[in-house]
């Protein structure tokens, strides 16, 4: 029984052919997601970046676009994946049954630059009510400060 759904799959329309090649895949939509690139290859033989998801830790594979492929071999260096940039991709995402996305296609790529931060307008001289770090912390582990 398998076998014949797998042969009349192939030979349907290649809407059908999305079940055969993605089985686990329960819903496609179009959308984002966000996370850390930690590697470049490919996926069914397309160029992809996999992406670990900042939320969950989840790794899947993103298949660029023919339009980001080339912005993508001219700007991004092997300095990108190794230090592990953060990055946000829009195209078509495939989720599994559970609803966690497990495949992302024709994927718009963009770097996410952190913002740049002004210590001295962050800093608090007041923070540790005028203990030193390590005696502040100390009294914060044993609860004496209400």
């Amino acid at each position: 029984m398998s076998a014949n759904r797998c042969f009349g799959e192939i030979l349907a329309p290649v809407e059908s052919l999305h079940s055969y090649l993605f089985p686990r895949t329960s819903r496609r939509e179009v959308g984002s997601v966000e996370g850390r690139l930690v590697d470049i290859g490919t996926d069914y033989n397309e160029p992809a970046l996999q992406l670990e998801e900042k939320n969950m830790g989840r790794r899947f594979w993103c298949r660029v676009s023919v339009a980001t492929r080339d912005e993508i071999s001219v700007a991004m260096a092997a300095g990108d994946v190794w230090q592990h940039k953060r990055v946000r991709v829009r195209g078509t995402l495939n989720y599994d049954e559970q609803g966690k996305v497990i495949r992302v296609v024709d994927g718009a790529v963009v770097f996410i630059q952190p913002p740049e931060v002004d210590l001295d307008k962050i800093e608090d001289s007041e923070f540790t009510e005028g203990y030193p770090v390590n005696e502040y912390l100390d009294r914060l582990r044993e609860n004496e400060f209400g």
